[in-house]
């Protein structure tokens, strides 16, 4: 089953038992462990401030933030006279295959080869949405008038590493061209591929 990248149900009750932050313990997913490690200096910027769920949400964003995050647990324990923060941080899974249904206009194969997102990547949210993003752009260049969405998340669905996308595609059913009729409007019409 997939999981949303804003996915922390791991979270516990912020700051129970402690008023100062007093330290941080981060355990990453070794596959994200590169991406945690430069935020760690962010991190201990907070220590010796007041524990609050603000605080920690902030935290829990920026793990989010970095798009290959699919959970962070949450946790505190005693130290020094105040609380540490308890982070566990789980990647998005490694993408096994990305799949574009309902997408007729081209061959699937020649847009996912443009796709920064590849297999043997860990899936990054923002990375599939910008790639996605560009499928109308791209169909609109090579058929004209034709039209693509990804409308949202629920179109994006991720099982064990498999990404499938259900793409819409809308057609015109005629283009209304004012000052032009007879056989100047047919050839404007064929130019953009729309049967009268």
């Amino acid at each position: 089953a997939s999981r949303s990248p804003r996915d922390d149900r791991g979270s516990r009750r912020a700051g129970a038992g402690a008023s100062r932050i007093t330290g941080y313990e981060i355990v990453a997913d070794p596959a994200i462990a590169n991406l945690v490690a430069p935020l760690r200096s962010a991190f201990l910027a907070n220590v010796g401030k007041p524990l609050t769920r603000d605080v920690q949400a902030a935290d829990v964003r920026r793990l989010q933030d970095l798009g290959q995050v699919a959970m962070v647990r949450t946790g505190t324990r005693p130290y020094k006279e105040g609380a540490k923060l308890l982070y566990k941080v789980e990647a998005n899974p490694v993408i096994k295959s990305i799949t574009l249904d309902g997408l007729t206009q081209l061959p699937a194969c020649d847009v996912i080869k443009d796709f920064a997102s590849k297999p043997g990547q860990v899936l990054d949210y923002t990375k599939l949405y910008a790639d996605l993003n560009r499928i109308p752009e791209m169909v609109l260049a090579k058929k004209g008038v034709m039209y693509t969405d990804v409308v949202g998340a629920k179109d994006v669905t991720v099982a064990d590493g498999h990404v499938t996308v259900a793409v819409r595609e809308f057609t015109m059913g005629d283009l209304v061209l004012k000052g032009v009729s007879g056989a100047e409007a047919e050839l404007v019409r064929k130019t953009f591929r729309v049967k009268r």
